[in-house]
């Protein structure tokens, strides 16, 4: 048995053998196989961040040990910006990550994710109806962008009135109301 070592894989062999008599032969070998394996594909969280504030990280998860998560921004994988299981971008748009071996430098596809940014949340003043005593009001908001969970007016919960307003009802005249609008992003 003979062992022929650092063979360039896209290349083929010819060998030839000779006996002690001083006779040959000859034979070819085809270079083998030596493709990458499948590397499974990184699973990325799309993330959201509040309008205004600073991006939040796209994550991957582990794909465990000898692999790591590279991720791009380019959708040919051309600009590499980050290694490891996150990556904070500087702002909303659509990224890229592989996982590649580390040992083959084998790579698997890219896979993309996206991060947004919230639309600004907007409060304006609908209405304030005053009650037939004059001793209390509803105050009426309307709300646009971010995706409001909850509003609050110092503790009273207002009612979503299901069409982009909300009514805090029956505040005392001459009440200031603070009011605290959470969205789902917190």
């Amino acid at each position: 048995t003979w062992t022929v070592s650092g063979v360039d894989v896209n290349n083929g062999l010819t060998i030839t053998l000779e006996d002690a008599e001083m006779c040959s032969a000859e034979f070819s070998i085809n270079a083998p196989d030596c493709d990458c394996p499948d590397i499974e594909d990184p699973i990325l969280t799309p993330n959201t961040y509040c309008f205004g504030e600073a991006p939040t990280a796209l994550t991957a998860e582990d794909p465990g040990d000898g692999f790591i998560v590279v991720w791009y921004d380019d959708a040919a994988g051309l600009n590499q910006v980050e290694m490891g299981l996150t990556y904070t971008p500087d702002g909303a748009g659509t990224y890229y990550a592989e996982v590649v071996e580390v040992a083959t430098n084998c790579a698997s596809e890219l896979v993309a994710v996206s991060l947004t940014e919230s639309p600004e949340i907007i409060v304006e003043l609908a209405e304030a109806i005053c009650s037939e005593d004059l001793l209390s009001y509803d105050l009426i908001i309307s709300i646009s962008g971010g995706t409001i969970v909850t509003v609050e007016g110092d503790g009273t919960p207002f009612i979503n009135n299901n069409n982009g307003t909300w009514t805090c009802p029956a505040i005392p005249d001459g009440t200031t109301v603070n009011i605290l609008i959470i969205d789902d992003l917190d």
